[in-house]
């Protein structure tokens, strides 16, 4: 049944999300950063992206965080990006909102608006509530197109949210009368869907609820009628419906229609604004319910998105013809019949667009080098002028640039990264052999948006023992600051033992906000010195945790899980020294923890050979994938060793020792396994694991080359 609710309270839940995806018509800046990205990010959420229309993003000024804590863009379509939802992501979960409510405090907190709400969760799964999920992918990820959505860094994380729930399930193909779907515009209108799935010549009433009409352009209300129902009932709220023209009602086709027309007002508080849009569709076995962002227009309704809005509505149907009654429950809302004369007309609806700027930039950003970036609709530009600003703000910085590329910028320069230390938006005047264009303004996105850990990779990390996702990171984490903070909290002692080797999110960003504080800017200071210092401790601590682990067990541990734990510290203790000593020369020597950590290892399967027995232990050791990774592993030392030129001169030595322990390694590994070269196929299931190196094998020949030159 509908129910009253508070939006902000129902982002309160105990769950852990990763991302977050809010799609909006019009943005309350103020009221987001002040009470919905709060509640978000108390669910550890740090990829949060909110896409909205073009003019509401234009028209974002005093706001602290876009860029910084979240991504803010906006959608490119003939009309208005109008969809509004909601959508929070985690590992296991999941929880969306669509509806009719823009992400504005009077939609979240006044209005009276229609939303639907799903709530997902691995431990208790529900088909259909994934399905919504699901078409919330496919939709979202349509709109990344280079035409709509242009950014590339928006895409990223976009595509990093959805990647943050591996439980969504692909799309299924679903019969007409699905009781529970979505419907959007982006390659139909959504009418034409609604209409071909009712029954022809069985519709008996269309009920109707908007707060916007086409005025004089009557098409919507003229294609539901001739699709045939006895009869069609619109409600409205008399002193606020925009667009509503009563004349259009008695022309053409719907000159003999049968049209009831019906105030409509919230019975707690009649002067309430409803904003809620739905169209609920009776016949004889069953009903049909759509609510979402469509209002009753030719744009939402009956044009596609590459020629209109773009729109998105729930569809849901049930055999009982009078189960919607329910969304015009009279304990929540008021109808009374009226004249269509009585509606006062209130010009058109809000649905056109007018030109912002002359151009568009697509994207700006700061690397971690501090390095302004800014590419934009080509214009042929020679030269120009960077604006920089925070807010309202009327002061800001200027930067002249007079060697502009086809539409494409870069500039470095010290006062500029100073500047952009907070939310920044930014603008370009350009020179072009037909005079000066200005572009749009465009908000810059700040390193710390996408340095920061996602809950979900963390989780992946700490699941596997840190051997999944630990090179990812690495990677991704470009400055020295927020690397430092995450190895500082990576704890291999803690990994093995079987409990969390890495910080909460909230742990590592509030570690990062507290250095940030530091009046000599505590991240960016750490040199290559300490973060050196920093690893080589945790290498010694990988080495250690091996080594230790595979001298005892846990209590109530089986072998298999005590192997499969040293197998996985294994690999991301080498994973780490490897990623380290390829980016530091003077690193290299730590390599040498692997080798002892790979004889610890070793060791362990030849004593569950010895304590159990030897079938049991290959068995256990192959689904481990041991010898593979071994094999790898030892490539890859090889590889850098002979690159930093140990192969020849003072350095033979030490090479040919490692060299000797591989052998021993893969011998050993191999006795039980037909052989010390991995096949083929086996080799290949372990190569993606190290696809974050520089050192890379072509292909799994080149291993089982190695492995055959080092045995034979």
């Amino acid at each position: 049944m509908a129910e009253p609710i508070d939006l902000l309270s129902t982002l309160k839940d105990g769950h852990t999300y990763s991302s977050a995806l809010l799609g909006t018509y019009q943005f309350d800046g103020a009221f987001f950063e002040g009470q919905v990205l709060p509640a978000i990010r108390r669910h550890d959420v740090t990829n949060t992206i909110v896409l909205a229309d073009t003019l509401a993003y234009d028209g974002t000024s005093n706001i602290r965080h876009a860029g910084e804590r979240y991504s803010l863009d906006h959608v490119r379509c003939p009309g208005i990006f109008h969809p509004k939802f909601t959508i929070l992501l985690g590992h296991r979960c999941g929880f969306a909102m669509i509806g009719s409510a823009n992400l504005t405090e009077n939609g979240w907190r006044s209005n009276g608006e229609l939303v639907a709400t799903f709530s997902y969760d691995a431990t208790d799964p529900d088909p259909d509530v994934a399905q919504v999920f699901a078409q919330l992918q496919v939709f979202v990820e349509n709109l990344c197109t280079e035409q709509m959505l242009p950014s590339e860094t928006t895409k990223t994380a976009i595509a990093e949210a959805f990647a943050d729930a591996p439980w969504i399930p692909e799309p299924e193909t679903r019969s007409p009368n699905t009781g529970l779907s979505l419907v959007h515009n982006l390659e139909e209108p959504i009418l034409d869907q609604i209409l071909d799935r009712t029954n022809e010549g069985d519709l008996h009433t269309v009920e109707l609820v908007s707060p916007f009409f086409s005025g004089s352009d009557g098409s919507v209300i003229e294609s539901l009628w001739e699709a045939g129902p006895d009869e069609l009932v619109v409600n409205v709220q008399p002193d606020t419906v925009a667009g509503f023209q009563s004349d259009t009602l008695t022309q053409g086709v719907l000159a003999d229609a049968t049209i009831r027309i019906q105030s409509l007002s919230l019975v707690d508080d009649p002067g309430r604004y409803l904003h809620a849009k739905a169209i609920i569709l009776t016949e004889s076995d069953g009903a049909w319910a759509v609510y979402g962002s469509p209002n009753l227009t030719t744009p939402a309704l009956l044009t596609p998105a590459t020629a209109g809005n773009v729109e998105l509505a729930v569809l849901r149907y049930d055999t009982n013809p009078s189960h919607f009654e329910y969304l015009l429950d009279p304990s929540l809302v008021t109808t009374e019949e009226i004249d269509s004369t009585d509606v006062v007309y209130r010009g058109r609806s809000h649905e056109t667009t007018d030109e912002i700027g002359q151009f568009h930039l697509s994207e700006a950003t700061i690397d971690s080098e501090g390095r302004l970036q800014i590419t934009f609709d080509p214009v042929g530009a020679t030269s120009g002028t960077i604006q920089l600003g925070h807010g309202d703000e009327l002061v800001g910085l200027d930067y002249v640039v007079s060697d502009i590329g086809e539409g494409e910028i870069t500039v470095s320069d010290g006062g500029i990264k100073q500047f952009c230390q907070r939310a920044t938006h930014v603008s370009l005047t350009v020179e072009t052999p037909d005079g000066i264009r200005e572009s749009a303004r465009r908000w810059v996105s700040l390193p710390v948006l996408y340095n920061s850990p996602r809950p979900s990779e963390l989780e992946s990390i700490n699941d596997s023992h840190g051997r999944h996702g630990l090179l990812e990171m690495l990677n991704r984490l470009e400055d020295w600051g927020s690397l430092y903070v995450f190895l500082e909290n990576l704890n291999f002692g803690e990994m093995i033992d079987g409990n969390r080797g890495i910080a909460t999110v909230n742990t590592l960003v509030d570690s990062n906000a507290a250095e940030m504080d530091d009046e000599n800017d505590g991240l960016q200071a750490r040199n290559t010195t300490a973060m050196g210092d920093l690893i080589e401790t945790k290498i010694k601590s990988f080495e250690n945790s091996v080594h230790e682990r595979s001298l005892r067990s846990m209590q109530h541990e089986t072998w298999e899980e005590r192997l499969e734990t040293v197998s996985d510290v294994y690999i991301s203790g080498s994973k780490l020294t490897l990623w380290w000593a390829e980016r530091e020369h003077e690193a290299i020597t730590l390599i040498r923890h692997i080798r002892t950590s790979t004889r610890s290892i070793v060791e362990l399967v030849e004593e569950l050979r010895v304590t159990i027995d030897t079938d049991a232990a290959t068995r256990l050791e192959t689904e481990c994938q041991l010898l593979e990774h071994v094999a790898i592993i030892s490539y890859l030392i090889d590889a850098i060793q002979v690159r930093a030129g140990f192969s020849n001169g003072p350095n033979k030595g030490v090479y040919n020792v490692f060299r000797k322990t591989s052998r021993t390694a893969l011998e050993t590994l191999g006795d039980q396994r037909g052989g010390p070269i991995p096949s083929p196929d086996s080799i290949v299931d372990c190569l993606s694991e190290y696809a974050g190196l520089r050192t890379q094998p072509a292909n799994a020949r080149e291993v089982r080359e190695y492995c055959r030159e080092l045995c034979e």
